[in-house]
């Protein structure tokens, strides 16, 4: 599936879906590891006794960039709740940490009670299991970890820095959610620490006047230990997450502009193309020069068989178009059977089959789809 309005600095990398939910999140490196193995990370909002994640229809979207920067620019508008939301979000341009800044206007004439919702349900290093979630009460913020992978979120609103509202918990074992449906009453338990398989949901309670605004800025910090992740949070405190977004901006106006090529012949909606499209090219590249192919994980959840000859494609014949669906399901079902057995009687007679080839992935790991480097090609 396609990700919408990526952000990145080629260390980290962030895809939101269509519905500016976040779906993948890379580090150390542009393509490896995803940390959300790509399940949702939800973002909701409570006011006056409702509430609605951002994939509720009840909600009207937005989602662009500022002009030549890869910084977001996301309106989101509900008129049940009677609120509007701008929101920025970037990758800082020097630092691995995802910022965003959420503006929420009231479009009622009356003071709100407006509570924001972030849900973070990572699968660290690619795999849910072994995870860790704890609240810090040093840097007053939530750490997520396992082996040499910290996450550390925070955040500051108009009057203090930190959080005083999560829930940290079990997800999609015996049943359980996992802690976003806790958000959903507008309260969370906060309770100091789980391990397994654990999701966390942080809250931030704005009180807003009348036809009134106010804002959080929130942050990620990733590091290789909780020291690295401390010290970026710190560093964060001290120059203020609104003035890393401001200065990534910059950066990027700079950086799509620093060729000097005349594009003035152009019409400007196509200047405006080229120079985006660096930008977001950009996001796919890791700072050691990989190239990433696709930037989300939709695609590990389908297996596709390599073709034998039981499985070869062709159109499908008169009679077996006609046939009842059980009928092609148990057809489609032997055909599977054959081709693995094929498969497996194939692969054990191959001389190299049993002789892995080291540091490749996937389909490639036998001798027969990656063969040496010192065959010579036959001309």
């Amino acid at each position: 599936m396609p990700r919408d309005i990526p952000v990145g600095n080629g260390q980290v990398l962030v895809t939101f879906d269509h519905l500016y939910r976040v779906r993948d999140l890379y580090y150390p490196n542009v393509g490896l590891f995803n940390h959300t193995d790509g399940h949702v990370q939800r973002f909701g909002v409570w006011a006056d006794g409702q509430f609605a994640w951002i994939e509720d229809p009840s909600w009207i979207r937005e989602l662009r960039y500022e002009r030549d920067t890869l910084v977001t620019h996301v309106r989101l508008i509900n008129e049940k709740l009677g609120l509007e939301l701008i929101c920025h979000d970037c990758v800082d341009f020097h630092e691995p940490v995802y910022l965003r800044r959420v503006l929420v206007k009231n479009l009622t004439d009356r003071r709100r009670d407006v509570r924001v919702f972030y849900h973070w349900d990572m699968s660290i290093r690619g795999s849910p299991l072994g995870d860790t979630a704890n609240y810090d009460p040093a840097t007053s913020s939530l750490v997520l970890y396992k082996d040499d992978i910290y996450f550390l979120f925070n955040a500051c609103d108009q009057n203090k820095c930190g959080i005083d509202n999560w829930a940290i918990g079990t997800k999609r074992l015996g049943g359980a959610e996992g802690t976003w449906r806790d958000a959903e009453d507008g309260q969370l338990g906060r309770n100091a620490i789980s391990q397994g398989s654990v999701d966390a949901t942080i809250g931030f309670n704005l009180d807003i006047e009348p036809n009134g605004e106010s804002y959080v800025s929130s942050w990620l910090a990733c590091g290789r230990s909780y020291k690295e992740v401390r010290d970026i949070n710190r560093r964060v405190n001290e120059k203020g997450p609104d003035r890393l977004i401001s200065r990534t901006q910059a950066y990027w106006k700079l950086w799509c502009r620093k060729e000097p090529i005349d594009l003035s012949p152009l019409p400007e909606g196509v200047r405006d193309l080229f120079y985006r499209s660096q930008l977001v090219l950009r996001t796919q590249i890791d700072n050691h020069g990989a190239i990433i192919a696709a930037n989300d994980s939709d695609i590990t959840a389908t297996t596709i068989p390599i073709a034998g000859p039981a499985t070869a494609r062709s159109s499908p014949t008169p009679s077996s178009s006609a046939a009842s669906p059980s009928s092609r399901v148990t057809s489609s079902a032997t055909a599977a059977r054959s081709s693995r057995r094929t498969a497996t009687s194939s692969t054990s007679t191959h001389p190299a089959a049993s002789s892995p080839v080291r540091g490749t992935r996937g389909w490639s790991r036998d001798r027969r789809f990656c063969p040496s480097s010192r065959t010579k090609p036959r001309l």
